[in-house]
């Protein structure tokens, strides 16, 4: 019992310490930029200058802070010995990155009719939005290198190379997937994303089983945001049979990286723990 709480303690600081240093980079830089504003400014300007600020630099500041949280992970797995296995960025067979690639602009297009057929209130439609009114307002370059790139990058690292790792440490197989889905659902603390979140980390956890390349589920990633970059550029309105062509999509990639999968290539070599 002690192995696998202390197992998920240490999957979760991790996404803390994401998170928080997220949060002090966006606000270190929104402070800096509000001391540089004019001087006659009274106390409710500099407010909305700096809530401004925050709001349109949040996400690119976020990447920054996710980078920096990159070197903190990979200078603290050094020492902790609760995931043997290492990291994983390691070459993928060339047969897997097109299934990849299609995974997850297939995982994207089944969400979206998914979400389509479910009686989802404005609010929450609203709340969810303001992720890509953030990433809009830094046109289509800037939206494309944080929104696609660098932010799945970087959650990859965090929760799929350190935080499923240290599960896996402590948890079967199946428990380390879910619990690990779970904590990258909760971490977008916004209720509609963290609905659609979840079966996504799934498929990001199973892949990254299968694969035993960290690589893998940071292309899939980026394929499923990239996918919802292009879409968003696209006028509204997609074809019900496109949406509805993506579950087969997922269905039959995902299948193909199952047989092609690497036996313990995440978690070792456990004689005792049956591949998924």
């Amino acid at each position: 019992m002690r192995k696998p709480l202390r197992a998920l303690v240490a999957a979760l600081m991790f996404p803390a310490l994401y998170l928080l240093s997220q949060l002090f980079v966006s606000q270190v830089a929104a402070i800096v930029f509000t001391l540089r504003a004019p001087p006659d400014l009274d106390k409710e300007a500099l407010a909305a200058q700096f809530a401004d600020f925050f709001a349109r630099w949040q996400l690119p500041m976020a990447a920054l802070a996710a980078f920096l949280m990159l070197l903190i992970v990979l200078l603290a797995t050094r020492r902790i010995r609760l995931a043997a296995p290492p990291m994983g960025f390691v070459p993928l067979r060339m047969s897997r990155i097109p299934l990849l690639i299609i995974a997850g602009l297939s995982l994207h297009l089944t969400i979206i009719a998914g979400l389509s057929l479910l009686p989802i209130p404005e609010t929450l439609w609203a709340e969810n939005n303001r992720v890509s009114e953030m990433l809009s307002s830094h046109g289509p370059l800037g939206s494309f290198l944080t929104g696609c790139l660098l932010l799945p990058f970087t959650e990859e690292v965090v929760f799929r190379g350190v935080g499923y790792r240290i599960l896996r440490g402590g948890f079967p197989v199946r428990a380390a997937v879910v619990l690990q889905a779970l904590i990258f659902a909760a971490f977008h603390l916004n209720w509609l994303q963290s609905f659609y979140v979840f079966p996504v980390a799934i498929v990001l956890g199973l892949v990254y089983e299968w694969s035993g390349s960290l690589l893998a589920p940071v292309l899939l990633h980026v394929a499923f945001n990239s996918a919802g970059f292009a879409l968003s550029l696209m006028s509204p309105g997609i074809p019900v049979y496109l949406c509805m062509g993506g579950a087969l999509g997922v269905f039959y990639t995902l299948r193909a990286l199952y047989l092609r999968r690497a036996p313990y290539a995440v978690r070792g070599r456990d004689s005792r723990d049956h591949p998924l």
